[in-house]
Parts: structure tokens; C-alpha cells; sequence
């Protein structure tokens, strides 16, 4: 399998209320970008109507603010810490696949 859209990663910061968030770019073979906020968490959480007749939402989204560092050099390094843990892991999968399968074990 090939990939037609290659990526590139860059480390970066976001200062949001006084705090660095770690930002992972995303630089697409395509030319374009995306970001990802490093440790940004959420949950949603299922409502179950107790009446056949509710007409409300479904579901309700709880945004977490993530992880956050006080100087913008430890954030960047963070992002770049998770970029290469994420190669190495990658790395592994793609040697993992190009194994022939063991059966009868």
C-alpha cells in the first residue's frame, strides 16, 4: 500500500491564557496544513432520555484544556518528543508488516 499523501511534522507552541500548549503541524505533501494540540483531551457523555418524547441532544461534548508548560521551549520540546515517539512506533509497524505471518502456532 502507498501512500499518496506524504506528511511532514513540525514542533511548534500555542500561548493560550498565559500558559504554551505544545502544537504538532501537520505539512501535507498537497500543501496543506493542520495542527494538532499535544494532550488536548475531551469526553462526550451520552444522554438518555427518560421520556419517549425528549427532543434534546444526544450527547454533550466536555472539552478539556490539556496539557500546558510555562516557558515556549518546553512546549516545543514536548511536541517534538511526541513526533518522534510516534516515528519510532510507526517505524516498528511498518517492519512488523513487511514480516510474513506465522500460522499453525
Amino acid at each position: 500500500m502507498v501512500d499518496l499523501v506524504t506528511t511532514t511534522y513540525l514542533a511548534s507552541a500555542r500561548k493560550s491564557y498565559g500558559a504554551y500548549k505544545p502544537v504538532i503541524v501537520h505539512i501535507h505533501s498537497t500543501g496543506g496544513t493542520s495542527t494538532e494540540i499535544v494532550g488536548q483531551r475531551g469526553y462526550r457523555e451520552h444522554i438518555i432520555p427518560l421520556t419517549k418524547w425528549y427532543d434534546g441532544p444526544t450527547d454533550v461534548y466536555h472539552a478539556q484544556r490539556g496539557i500546558t508548560f510555562a516557558t515556549r521551549t518546553e512546549a516545543v520540546t514536548y511536541a517534538q518528543s511526541v513526533i518522534d515517539l510516534r516515528r519510532a512506533h510507526d517505524e516498528k509497524r511498518a517492519t512488523a508488516r513487511k514480516q510474513p505471518h506465522q500460522t499453525g502456532i
